[in-house]
Formats: structure tokens, sequence, C-alpha cells
């Protein structure tokens, strides 16, 4: 039996099609038959999709630049990987139809790369038990749960042969998954028919999708199986269904926990509250009656090093932690670096979250973990009050030049103390300094709260929020995000690397148990 914790349904295009453009040539072609001389050309990528082109010409009375724009717009991951082989596993843009986008989660590490995840269950945070027009459309997140949409699931498959994997993790941590030789799902007009190839699994695995082969697509509103119930609305979900609705056995455990008794098993029922308790309620009846007995698996971890101490295989990304069993934080945890465990506590990438926050917000915390965050002080303390902790900061300039900086411990002490911290010794890459020493044994500042010992508030001057001494700081990782690379301490910077003010491109912040 299979009690899931994480299903991950991803597509790969085969031999995906795409478009060579030679950049210099085409640019120069457009000038060939005058008198204009071609003296270099820049290129610079704006997110996933865009290209900018800026090519210079010089005539004999002057210079003048050219600039065009080129829009990649790739149909699935297949097509990004193909195209650009040094792409992480991350969310991207891709078109489905040329005036059709849609955002995804792409897989460039499983099995060559080039998934498109049509499907992702991490946690239970997001509702699956929709209509039919949402699942038309699709719903969630990409960066964490989601249905990307049948709409664009038909587009992806109708043309080209597609091969679907399916990943699985029971709460115990073993993996496994299935690989379908194709996968084509029809368009809206025939109920998004699914169409499925030959099977292929982790040994021990079988093929629980076949039953699902040449069904329509069913939602709680729209009973399109061939079932006298709608298999949807009686077991809250969504998909693929024939006569006798799916194949799943969930009453085997519960079972044998009675097999050798005179009670006779009639029912069983599960539901999942929060990514890590699954309630299993079971009916036995015996002849004077009937009794239910009830049983609750918890998995609450405190932090990501005890996620991948239980879990050991798996992967970055977004988790709920448990910094004290009453609180739970979701958090992102770096589980490849350095030997993963790494629970991120602060996070900065592209400036779309304000870190210029009052007392109240970095108490309790603020930001998406997916993308950039702070934690939570009251998180944090929780986090380093008991086991020593190392703090680990990543650092990264607009060069894409990349450093870190190591402490052997760190300690935020409680709000009654102001979040006092501590620091032990550092240790970091060749040529960046200690920036965060003049902050240790200070008390943790805002706007609205000034606990520094210099003559202003260096929070509310500095356009921040952190620890902060008499001189107030060496590096200001709480500062303004500014998208090109300036000279300014109210701005994300580390000064002991090159001695200067210069603002970075992303700074991370992370700790782990010793």
């Amino acid at each position: 039996m299979w009690p899931l914790v994480v299903i991950t349904m991803l597509m790969l295009g085969v031999d995906a099609k795409g478009i060579k453009l030679h950049l210099s040539d085409e640019m120069k072609s457009m000038l060939e038959k005058s008198n204009w001389d071609h003296k270099d050309t820049a290129l610079s990528i704006h997110g996933p999709m865009t290209l900018d082109i800026q090519s210079s010409f010089k005539l004999k009375e002057g210079q003048v630049f050219l600039k065009s724009r080129v829009h990649s717009r790739y149909n699935d991951c297949a097509d990004i990987n193909k195209h650009r082989p040094l792409s992480r596993d991350g969310v991207y843009t891709i078109y489905p139809t040329q005036g059709t986008n849609k955002t995804v989660f792409c897989d460039m590490t499983t099995d060559g790369g080039g998934w498109t995840v049509i499907q992702r269950r991490i946690d239970g945070e997001t509702n699956f038990f929709r209509k039919w027009k949402d699942y038309k459309k699709g719903f969630g997140h990409a960066e964490h749960e989601y249905w990307l949409g049948n709409d664009a699931i038909h587009e992806l498959t109708k043309d080209e042969k597609q091969i679907l994997r399916i990943d699985l993790m029971k709460f115990s941590g073993e993996r496994a998954h299935a690989v379908y030789s194709q996968f084509f799902v029809d368009n809206e007009a025939n109920k998004y028919k699914m169409t499925l190839g030959s099977f292929n699994g982790t040994k021990g695995l079988g093929d629980s999708l076949r039953h699902s082969n040449n069904a329509y697509f069913n939602t709680k509103d729209k009973d399109n199986d061939n079932d006298k119930r709608n298999c949807a609305e009686i077991n809250k979900t969504a998909g693929w269904f024939n006569a006798g609705c799916f194949n799943t056995n969930l009453n085997d455990e519960m079972k044998s926990m009675l097999e050798k008794s005179n009670w006779d098993h009639q029912d069983t029922a599960l539901s999942i509250h929060g990514p890590m308790t699954l309630d299993i309620q079971s009916s036995f009846k015996l002849k004077k009656g009937q009794v239910f007995l009830k049983s609750r698996v918890r998995s609450r971890y405190k932090d990501c090093a005890d996620i991948k101490k239980h879990r050991p295989s798996i992967r970055d990304g977004v988790y709920t932690i448990y910094p004290t069993p009453t609180t739970k934080k979701t958090a992102f945890c770096d589980m490849t670096t350095d030997g993963g465990g790494w629970t991120v506590i602060q996070r900065r990438i592209d400036g779309k979250t304000n870190f210029f926050r009052n007392w109240k917000d970095y108490k309790n915390g603020f930001g998406h973990a997916e993308h950039e965050y702070w934690l939570g002080n009251d998180a944090i303390h929780e986090l380093t009050k008991d086991k020593k902790q190392i703090l680990r900061i990543d650092l990264m300039k607009f060069s894409r030049e990349k450093a870190h900086a190591l402490y052997s411990s760190f300690f935020v002490d409680n709000e009654a103390n102001k979040y006092k911290l501590t620091l032990g010794s550092f240790n970091g890459t060749k040529g960046l300094g200690d920036s965060m020493q003049n902050s240790n044994n200070t008390y943790f500042s805002t706007k609205d709260k000034d606990h520094d010992h210099y003559k202003e508030n260096c929070a509310a001057t500095f356009n921040s929020a952190g620890w902060f001494s008499s001189t107030c700081f060496y590096t200001n990782l709480n500062g303004e995000y500014r998208k090109n690379s300036r000279v300014d301490a109210k701005e994300l910077c580390w000064y002991h690397w090159g001695n200067t003010w210069r603002s970075l491109k992303s700074a991370k912040m992370m700790i782990r148990q010793l």
C-alpha cells in the first residue's frame, strides 16, 4: 500500500523542435548593403523569456545603437532544456500555444531533465477537490502545489509524443516512480479523454493508473465516468475514472492490526491535516456492536536538518517545520549545499518583497518561502535556543561572483531580550571579510524600535532592520534592493567584500544544527 505525502506528475517532450537564431548575422544583414560597419553586439537576458540584443554600427559621422527584443517563447520545459541546457529546477513561463502562457515548475534534474510538471502535491495546503472549470484552467502556484490545467495539458500532448512520469513518496520517505511511454489528453469536447502507453516503474510499484486508460476526466460537478456513482464526488477528488472508479487499497494496514482477532473490518476513512499529520479512522464490528479506532501518525519536524535526517533523499524546496510543537512555519529548505539540511531564515532575490518593516512584522515573519522572506524572530529564537546552530550566508554580486560566510554558532535570544544576537567564529570564501562581527552581541532594531547605540535610529536612517551597533553596521542584508549595482550603504550590501558598499544581487541566511 502507498499512503502518499508527495505526488509529482511530470511530462517530457520527445524530439522537441526549436529555432536556431544566429544573432550577429541577422543584425548585420539589416545593413549589409549600406555603409555601416558592424562593431559589436551585446546580449542580456531579463527573466526566463526575454532576450535583449544591442548592436553598435559605426558610420563616418559617428555611431548609432540599434536595440531589438527577441521573445524566446518555449513550448514546454523540454524546449527550455534544449535551448538553455544549464537551466536549473525552478519556475518558468511556457507557451502551450502562441497566445497562451502558463507558469510551471520545470524539473531540470531528474533523468536528464526537461520535465514539465503538470501536477504537484506536497503538503495539502492547496484544495484539489474542485470544479470542472478550475481543472480546465488550472489552479495553485507553480512553486508549490498546483494543477497546470486540462486545456494546457491537451495543447502540450496533442502534437508531439509525450512521456508521463509520476514520482511518489511515502510518509516514511521511501520513493518510487512510474513511467508511461505515451501520454495524451484530448480536448474539452472529448471530455479530456486520457490515453496511456506502456508502464514501467520502480520495483514493487504496480500500474495503478492503467484502470484509468481511455477514461474521461471527472470532477464533482461533471460526472463522465462509467460508474453508477460520481467517483469524483464520493472520493472528494478529480481525475480519469472508469467503472469501479480507480485502483487503490487503503485498508490493508488497518486490517492487519486485527487480522487474528474476532473483529470484522467494515470501512476506513483517511484525512490529512497539514503536511505531516495523517488521521486514520477505521470501523470494526463485533457481536455486541461497533467500535471506532483512531490513530494519528505524527511527523512534525522541527527544522530542515530534522527533515533531512528522517528523509535523506529529500530535495530543495518549501516545507512546513515546527519550531515548537504548536507553532508551524513554512520555510525553504536547502538540501543540497554542503550536505543539506539548511533552514533558510532570510532570502533576497529580486526586491519584490519589502524588507523595510516594523517590529511586529520581523517578530512574526513575512514574505513567501518559495521566493523572498524573513522567517520571523520568534521562530529563529525557538530554532536556536536549544541546539547549537551554524549560520551560513550566501552572497552574489551582479557580476554573478559568489561568496559565503560561515559562523560556528548562531543564537538569537527571545523578545524580552530584544532578540539579542550571539555569533561564533567566522570563516569565509577567500576575499570575503567578516562584516557581521560588528553586529555580535547587539539587539534587533526596526524603524519603530530603536535598540542600537548610535545617535540616530540605524534602521530608520538606512531603510532596514537588523542587529546594529554604535556605528550601525558593515552589512545591510535587509536593506533596499537595487536592480543595478550601486555604492550606497542603504542597499543590500556586505562591506568586507572588496571594502565597498556596492549593492548585491542576492543574499541568503540559513542555519543548521551542529
